[in-house]
């Protein structure tokens, strides 16, 4: 008789004993479908041993009942991200092990079928050239390629990937977006032809499954995909790109907090590959590493074809005319002008919707969810107030429900009351919409992109998924309204935020016919929203690179968030106040910010608190004391832990 030690997915580590049939060749690694209580669980095999152990009930043991294909086994380089994982990111174990196995069902593989066309080389630029020339002279193995948008990074990634596919090694590429694969495996197939497969949450199961094998049995030599992707095991692996290296989207905000950009750094350790992070904004603690020669700095100044940077004007509203609620006059005649030359717009606005709420005009009450404390944003198209964070619905009432009167009004804006504004402004025009309410739909980026390209759009308007990396020949103004709203976040990184999406945004104009940026701001003179009229992300590091030294923050000093929730906020406010005693028994207390309530304070029916510690030392000494806390019991107390967070909220 044989048994199977197999760990499920929990927030404890526990290995659980079961027995297999005579047809069954079970090892370890393998995922299996075990009875766990009353149900049937997904688990995974750690070891397979002859002797049943010690302390097991012979008679209490169960069947496996399922063994998952061969193919879906766990390799040592999985086993070993996943001990990295538990250790740096504080999680389970098991944890760890079910981030890194992935979420696959043993369904029938299904290849998703790609088509290519003829390529025209492209030839390289001096500066291009330059970078793949430093790339292959450099002893580095990390590298970040810092350039303006519009500067060709993507054709120096393809020429880095043609040299690893001479060395018949494979390429992982990492995007912060589904949204970008449409386009960006189209140049990739008419360049490399269909040797290539994708792999992200919008493919069935079987087109993920396929994805998987090829890529871990060698089958296809590239792999175009999101964070998860991290995590897949390929035959011979030689090259990382993660592209738009600065998007907080490659961060897990789910336990274990991992980040994909940390994960492919032990790639490079332990597969002995080269790692290349691209973006215009890179994030200040990479664009630090590379000041300091930690890694190598690759840098484009000037756009492709010594193409003009787009002329980028602000806009100060509540000094400025207005012809609706959110078009200036100066950005509505620019837009005229556009489409008047048959041009594409682009317009930015960060939040969905109709309205951001609905406040009684008689008693000043705001209508909010009544799991979160938030108000509810009112959709026009299906007539009812939504919470974005809990999915918390209901009608819109005929009167305020605190003092009866029937003087509601809608308030603020988003990406539907901006679309309806458009559309009487601009009645002749094809006006799409990007945001999630209209993103659902499996292929909806392809058909976008398509239209894009046919321009088939002439005034494409949405949240932040059109702010990144998009390459649209013939978008010649693009803008941001309310440029400046993420400043008032109560976050230390708020202005590196604003930052990266003013320039983003800016960057998706006049990348084929010359364009022009319109900033509607409340905050012009703010060194972030000049850093984006001035097209200099040097300018904004300067600046903010000082600030973040004096405030012992990152790049300076590692964070730990611990994110407290539980349903009793009485129970929360004294349990946090425990958690905070025992850290200032073993820690600097100037390591120690909290307890305080998050700036979004209640969440799907639970209060929260946030904790904060700065790693001023050795991290050993900070993660024992975190790993103490967690080991005690706090009844009623959940404790979420987010090493190197890319938020506060």
């Amino acid at each position: 008789m044989q048994y199977a030690q197999v760990l499920i997915n929990l927030p404890f580590d526990k290995k659980y004993t079961y027995s297999f049939s005579t047809d069954m060749r079970p090892e370890k690694g393998d995922r299996v479908i075990v009875p766990f209580g009353k149900k049937n669980r997904k688990g995974i095999i750690i070891n397979v041993q002859k002797e049943l152990p010690d302390g097991v009930d012979a008679e209490k043991i169960k069947n496996i009942e399922k063994l998952y294909p061969e193919y879906f086994r766990l390799t040592e380089f999985q086993f070993e991200i996943a001990r990295r994982i538990w250790r740096y990111y504080l999680s389970s174990y098991s944890q760890a092990l079910f981030t890194v196995a992935g979420a696959f069902k043993p369904v029938r593989i299904k290849k998703k079928k790609l088509t290519s066309n003829p390529y025209t080389p492209f030839l390289l630029n001096k500066e291009q050239e330059s970078c793949v020339r430093e790339f292959n002279e450099s002893d580095n193995n990390i590298f970040l390629l810092h350039g303006v948008t519009g500067s060709g990074k993507t054709e120096v990634y393809f020429e880095l990937i043609s040299q690893v596919l001479k060395n018949k090694k494979q390429i992982l590429f990492l995007l912060p977006e589904i949204s970008l694969t449409p386009q960006l495996l189209k140049r990739f197939c008419d360049r490399f032809g269909e040797d290539i497969c994708v792999f992200n949450s919008s493919l069935s199961n079987g087109e993920r499954n396929y994805a998987f094998k090829a890529f871990k049995d060698g089958k296809v030599r590239i792999l175009l995909g999101t964070r998860s992707a991290v995590f897949l095991p390929a035959q011979d692996l030689g090259l990382i790109i993660i592209d738009e290296e600065h998007e907080n989207t490659f961060k897990q905000q789910d336990t274990p907090c991992y980040d994909a950009r940390m994960i492919a750094n032990w790639r490079v350790e332990l597969e002995e590959v080269r790692l290349v992070m691209g973006s215009a904004t890179p994030r200040m603690e990479s664009f630090y590493k590379a000041r300091r020669n930690i890694i190598k700095l690759l840098s484009l100044e000037k756009r492709a074809d010594n193409r003009k940077m787009p002329e980028v004007n602000t806009v100060t509203m509540g000094e400025t005319d207005k012809v609706s609620k959110n078009i200036s006059r100066r950005l509505y005649n620019s837009i005229n002008e556009s489409l008047q030359r048959r041009e594409q717009v682009l317009i930015f606005i960060n939040r969905r919707g109709y309205s951001s709420f609905v406040m009684c005009q008689a008693c000043n009450e705001v209508i909010r969810c009544i799991n979160c404390n938030i108000s509810l944003n009112y959709h026009k198209k299906l007539d009812r107030l939504l919470c974005h964070y809990c999915g918390y619905t209901k009608r819109l009432p005929e009167a305020c429900g605190e003092c009866g009167e029937p003087e509601l009004k809608l308030i603020g804006s988003g990406t539907e009351k901006l679309e309806d504004e458009l559309s009487k402004l601009f009645p002749e025009k094809n006006i799409f919409r990007v945001d999630k309410d209209t993103s659902s739909k499996k292929d909806f980026y392809f058909d976008f992109f398509e239209k894009m390209k046919q321009r088939k759009i002439d005034i494409l308007i949405g949240t932040q998924m059109i702010g990144k990396g998009f390459d649209f020949p013939y978008v010649t103004l693009s803008s941001v309204l309310c440029a400046d709203f993420i400043l008032d976040f109560p976050d230390f990184r708020s202005a590196e935020r604003t930052m990266q999406l003013l320039i983003q945004v800016a960057g998706r104009s006049g990348r084929g016919i010359e364009g022009k940026v319109i900033i509607q701001s409340y905050a012009p003179d703010h060194y972030a929203v000049e850093s984006a009229v001035r097209h200099s992300y040097q300018y904004f590091y300067e600046k903010e690179i000082e600030s973040r030294k004096i405030m012992r923050f990152p790049p300076f000093i590692s964070l730990v968030r611990l994110i407290l929730r539980a349903k009793d906020k009485r129970n929360l406010f004294s349990s946090s106040r425990e958690i905070v005693r025992i850290l200032k028994e073993s820690l600097p207390a100037k390591d120690i910010l909290g307890p305080a309530e998050a700036p979004i304070s209640y969440i799907k029916g639970r209060h929260r608190f946030n904790i904060l510690l700065k790693l001023s030392s050795n991290r050993k000494k900070y993660y024992k004391v975190i790993r103490n806390i967690l080991e005690n019991n706090y009844k009623g107390v959940d404790i979420k832990i987010d090493v190197d967070p890319v938020d506060m909220f």
